[in-house]
């Protein structure tokens, strides 16, 4: 692309001039006056280019692709379909990541503050919370080179229980679907199938234990309402 504009002021009219200076999105740097080949009086500036940087691509690990780009240490499911929790000190995602030099942004939410980012096992900076909740690094070139991208994110905080991070609904606790049966504030549930793609296997995962089977047919648990397991 271009990076560099060179303007003859004394041979520019003042509208093209106007144009440079007010519409392009350029900053002059540098400017020569004197005589030209020919003993006449001249001017020369030089300006650079300030193009808005483009977005390569954005990953919304809330969103139902997201799996996709989910290694080690991430929540089974999103929370209101807006935040993935980190459940390990250390993170994972899966990204093909432009070789060249590029920023990479993350929208953090609490209760992090901040973490450490590695590509492929080389460290390339540390982030930390900013008012507006997202944080940026820098990554050189060559560092995103695999077919594969490991950007490793280790936060700086202690873990914290589920319980800690959602309030229950209601007074009686979590209601389980439509039931009218509730859960204890203090436990947490999760029923997920992965599918046919996957062999049909599926979880159930109470206060973050897996408590299913995981065999072919119906996979039940009996759970009581104060989040105990009967069986």
């Amino acid at each position: 692309g271009v990076e560099h504009l060179v303007l003859h002021v004394d041979k520019a009219p003042p509208l093209l001039q106007r144009f440079v200076d007010e519409v392009l999105p350029v900053e002059a740097v540098d400017e020569w006056v004197g005589a030209n080949w020919q003993g006449q009086p001249s001017e020369i500036r030089l300006y650079t280019f300030n193009a808005p940087a483009a977005v390569w691509a954005e990953v919304d690990l809330a969103a139902p692709r997201s799996s996709l780009y989910l290694a080690e240490g991430w929540s089974v499911a999103p929370v209101d379909e807006r935040v993935r929790y980190a459940v390990r000190p250390q993170a994972t995602l899966l990204l093909d990541l432009p070789a060249t030099a590029h920023t990479l942004a993350f929208e953090m939410f609490g209760p992090a503050t901040g973490a450490d980012v590695t590509i492929n096992g080389v460290p390339v900076g540390a982030f930390s919370a900013a008012d507006d909740g997202w944080m940026t690094v820098l990554v050189p070139a060559a560092v995103a080179a695999e077919p594969v991208d490991r950007v490793t994110l280790t936060f700086r905080e202690a873990s914290r229980p589920i319980q800690a991070l959602a309030q229950a609904p209601a007074a009686e606790g979590w209601p389980v679907s439509t039931t009218g049966v509730s859960l204890d504030a203090s436990s947490s549930l999760l029923v997920q199938s992965a599918g046919e793609e996957v062999g049909n296997f599926a979880a159930i995962f109470l206060n973050g234990a897996d408590v299913s089977l995981n065999q072919r047919g119906y996979n039940l648990a009996a759970v009581a309402p104060n989040g105990a397991r009967c069986i």
